[in-house]
């Protein structure tokens, strides 16, 4: 029976390049992706043909051919507002085709903001598709940079891709992958490469696997070998001694047939007999998309008489699916379970898939949910609006109760606006009736990232608001945030900082960066430019940064420091940082101590709580009465 099951596994590799690897984990949402970008299946072309009156060919012809010339210019956000899959789908090879390496990149970090999931992972899979074509190890790179549950998909395309134009490059890349990486390549280069004979796919997959790998993966399906007792074939599967991940195809397939002939019941033994995590993110949440789409009410009722965690997993895969079928279905369901946390729980399950999918749809059928998820269904929704549309979400804005949550997505539209047009987002904050209220705290946000693109614009604009309620400026926020770029334009711009408690905050943030630099001589500098009572602070936030640092080199350096005050100021931070990393011995932190003035040193073993210290001498003077030979 075992060799039987492991001969079957073969032909549904095609089926696990698109749905196993691309499962997401659960609570998040497994999402079920093959290899075709086009998200229907025949089944559903023909019945929206009936259903529906379709264009004429002609007109279909037009509108696709406009929108593929009209293309030049257009974000991928335009492009997924196309209606039509097939126009769109048309469109963005259009884009693409031409497409540099640069033009790619900046597609792919539009792709980030494309809603729903499904779509943008198709648009992904199209943009690596053609990435591969002109740099396929330059793609693998721009992969890595992804979510992680998007690596396996795209792998997949790019060495599918990769190995029509070079084979054995393709193959020798892949053997340097980690297992689920290698098997995510073994996946495409098999699709991709049907056209290869049995034998020189076999021999691939035993190079990319094991024997027994090649065999799970690439041997034909006996037909002649029913499973006639799919439990006793899968308990054979789940305890023999291969890796799970390899006979998941015949997992997949067994686990089917249980519960075609055993029906709901045969699920709840699979959802217990299944221990690996990977494993059970790939067959039950296959299990229960496919599911769903038969029977999702009377999954639903099975799925919720299962009490262990297990069961709540894969209610919210369930729940998910069902959502992105027919989300009032799901949400009628949900609404009405007894039990106040589940139904707590599965509702934000329902508002996060409804919200990605068709966050306008979610807002107008919002009075259809019970009243203690309203507000948690507008705030998604329009945060979800936000991603395509920021100005559209700000004037959504005025929809949301409760300052807490007004102010949450407030920040968040924000945040959104301020990466796709920084200048328009600046805009709604200073002079949006609507955002007045917040309007500190939004600035924060725009400025953060202005200062990156007009760091002038951005000092000005702070320079502008009133002092805060520390009494500090928020130009002291933008000195900050520069100074991690360009801290020398951070240092031109600290005489245009208002004095007190922001001009402090600013020299100290761009002192400590000179620190980490390792421009220790300026950052020291620096303090000239301050008064006298204001030089203390600062030095404390430079020794600090350097205790972190460099801590050996501040040792080195600390009877060198311009006073008996910041040299106390220096130990201190020594001692401080001493204890939780641990960068220098005994000898040397009883030399730091030295350095300690009689108030700073009552202060250390206040803190430290009369934690047993070890013995030292304070230094008056700035030369140590215990010797300590500096390491050259």
């Amino acid at each position: 029976m075992t060799s039987i099951l492991k001969k079957q596994a073969g032909n549904l590799l095609p089926f696990l390049s698109g749905a196993i690897l691309t499962a997401a984990v659960f609570g998040v949402g497994l999402f079920v992706v093959s290899l075709s970008p086009s998200p229907e299946s025949d089944q559903d072309v023909a019945k929206s043909s009936e259903d529906s009156q379709m264009p004429s060919s002609t007109s279909m012809d037009s509108e696709s051919s406009i929108e593929a010339t009209e293309i030049s210019g257009r974000s991928l956000s335009q492009l997924s507002q196309i209606k039509s899959d097939f126009s769109r789908t048309v469109a963005l090879h259009g884009l693409l085709v031409n497409a540099n390496q640069s033009e790619l990149n900046e597609l792919i970090q539009q792709s980030l903001e494309i809603s729903p999931h499904k779509r943008q992972l198709a648009m992904q899979r199209a943009i690596f598709q053609r990435y591969a074509t002109m740099n396929p190890a330059k793609a693998l790179s721009q992969v890595e940079k992804l979510p992680e549950n998007h690596h396996a998909s795209l792998f997949s395309v790019v060495f599918g891709e990769w190995s029509q134009s070079n084979l054995d490059k393709a193959i020798a890349k892949a053997r340097t992958l980690n297992n689920s990486k290698k098997f995510a390549a073994l996946q495409g280069i098999l699709a991709f490469r049907d056209d290869l004979s049995e034998d020189i796919r076999q021999g691939i997959a035993q190079d990319l696997g094991s024997d027994d790998f090649a065999n799970n993966t690439i041997a034909q399906l006996d037909e002649s070998s029913a499973i006639v007792d799919p439990e006793s074939s899968w308990n054979i599967l789940i305890n023999d001694d291969q890796e799970d991940i390899a006979q998941t195809a015949m997992l997949l397939k067994i686990a089917q047939t249980w519960i075609d002939q055993g029906g709901f019941g045969a699920l709840r033994k699979i959802n217990d007999s299944l221990s690996d995590w990977p494993i059970r993110m790939a067959v039950l949440g296959t299990l229960v998309h496919n599911l769903v789409q038969a029977d999702a009410e009377g999954l639903f009722q099975e799925v919720m008489s299962y009490e262990n965690d297990r069961g709540r997993m894969i209610a919210s895969t369930l729940v998910q699916a069902w959502t992105d079928l027919d989300p009032l279905a799901a949400l009628n369901a949900v609404a009405s379970l007894e039990s106040e946390n589940q139904r707590r729980e599965l509702l934000e399950s329902v508002v996060r898939t409804w919200s990605a999918d068709e966050p306008r749809a979610l807002l107008d059928a919002i009075d259809l949910f019970p009243e203690d998820n309203k507000d948690m269904g507008r705030e998604w929704a329009i945060i979800a609006i936000a991603r395509n549309s920021p100005e559209e979400a700000s004037q959504l804005l005025v929809r949301v109760d409760g300052n807490e949550r007004r102010q949450r997505v407030a920040r968040s539209i924000a945040s959104i606006w301020s990466n796709q047009d920084v200048y328009s987002a600046l805009s709604w904050v200073l002079n949006s009736s609507e955002v007045q209220d917040m309007q500190r705290s939004l600035l924060g946000v725009v400025l953060d990232r202005l200062v990156r693109v007009d760091a002038q614009l951005a000092l000005e604009t702070a320079l502008n608001q009133p002092l805060g309620r520390n009494q500090e400026g928020l130009e002291a926020s933008v000195i900050a945030r520069l100074a991690r770029s360009n801290v020398q334009q951070a240092i031109e711009m600290l005489a245009q900082v208002r004095d007190g408690r922001t001009k402090l905050s600013a020299y100290g943030s761009v002192g400590a960066t000179l620190v980490y630099e390792g421009e220790i001589n300026q950052a020291l500098k620096l303090a000239n430019d301050l008064t006298e009572p204001s030089r203390a602070s600062y030095y404390q936030s430079v020794v600090n940064a350097w205790s972190r640092n460099n801590p050996e080199e501040l040792l080195e350096s600390i009877d060198r420091l311009p006073s008996a005050q910041t040299k106390s100021l220096a130990a201190r931070a020594l001692v401080f940082n001493n204890r939780w990393r641990q960068s220098i011995d005994e000898e040397q932190l009883a030399y730091a101590r030295s350095f300690l003035t009689e108030q700073d040193a009552r202060y250390v073993d206040t803190r430290l709580r009369g934690r047993n210290t070890g013995g030292w001498q304070r230094n008056s003077g700035g030369t140590s009465t215990r010797s300590f030979q500096r390491g050259r």
